[in-house]
């Protein structure tokens, strides 16, 4: 049986302030120049076509930890799913949490990324998703198949 790897997504929406479509290394440099002063700077690869790069920055407003993860969407190993908190759309659990439970032999969980805002007091995303090619949009009380 063929091991797959997966990066769990958790609605991957970019607000980082980071400028989209740049290559990380420019992106932090253009973030960096005008933000404060990068005090540590590395990349350690976690799995085959996958890397994680991580920078630290003394800024205005106190540290900063910013975390990137290049992933070779070529490998056939390798795919992207969302995550559910607690097996449901809606609800508040930890990313490290919601992939604990879904990593298992031939699935192995090799990054998570918490990135939509939701409800605090329902837990319901603000925003729709896919999971296992069912699409989910909070502001329609149905769920559709994605054909």
């Amino acid at each position: 049986m063929r091991k797959v790897m997966m990066l769990m997504l958790a609605v991957l929406i970019l607000n980082s302030g980071l400028p989209a479509g740049l290559p990380g290394q420019l992106a932090y440099a253009r973030f960096s120049s005008s933000n404060g002063e990068i005090t540590h700077e590395d990349q350690l690869p976690v799995a085959p076509g996958v890397t994680q790069s991580r920078l630290e920055m003394n800024t205005p407003k106190g540290p900063l930890k910013l975390f990137q993860m290049a992933v070779d969407t070529n490998n056939s190993y390798i795919t992207l799913e969302s995550g559910l908190s607690n097996g449901k759309l809606a609800g508040m659990q930890q990313v490290t949490k919601q992939a604990a439970a879904v990593h298992r032999t031939g699935h192995l969980v090799v990054g998570g990324i918490n990135g939509d805002f939701y409800n605090t007091s329902s837990g319901v995303p603000l925003n729709g998703m896919v999971h296992e090619l069912y699409t989910f949009n909070p502001l329609t009380p149905t769920t559709q198949v994605q054909k």
